[in-house]
């Protein structure tokens, strides 16, 4: 009877960790490597924007332009892994992100696209994306084009927030 508690125990503990793994993959892998699944809407609530300057995580703020840029592009396979708008909001939380990044090559081609996207140029989204997409180790959801409708709301939206 004994040897038989120790054995349902064994079971429900190694069940608890499949479904804490399982869990994992989905919230923090998911971003990071794309894990395929259909558009999902979903926002990073981590807070590094308020982080003391030289501290923000760099992959931080390039999950946050991925999530911005996805909502404005068509994937190749259909695939893409949450979304934000681009909108004012996001973009200034991304720039005092950035304000406090640590200034290199990668944090100053990340400044280059969302400054341009403040400006409402989305001219060059597919590559933006692209570009985030392979720091992210991205394997599906690669753009291929962008959503014209998706971009024209974008850039009407931000000409509103700036009247």
């Amino acid at each position: 009877m004994q040897r038989k508690h120790i054995i349902y125990a064994a079971v429900a503990v190694a069940l608890m960790a499949a479904v804490f793994a399982g869990a994992y993959v989905l919230t923090d892998m998911g971003m990071k490597g794309n894990r395929g699944g259909t558009s999902q809407t979903g926002s990073n609530t981590s807070g590094t924007a308020d982080a003391s300057p030289g501290n923000v995580d760099e992959q931080d703020i390039v999950k946050e332009i991925h999530l911005m840029s996805n909502s404005l592009i068509e994937a190749e396979d259909g695939l893409k892994w949450g979304e934000e708008n681009v909108d004012k909001t996001n973009i200034d939380k991304v720039i005092r992100m950035l304000d406090q990044a640590p200034v290199n090559t990668k944090t100053k081609k990340l400044r280059q696209i969302v400054e341009r996207w403040q400006q409402g140029d989305f001219s060059q989204i597919v590559d933006d994306h692209n570009f985030v997409w392979d720091l992210l180790g991205g394997t599906v959801g690669r753009a291929s084009s962008a959503d014209s409708g998706a971009v024209a709301e974008a850039v009407e939206e931000l000409k509103k927030a700036a009247q």
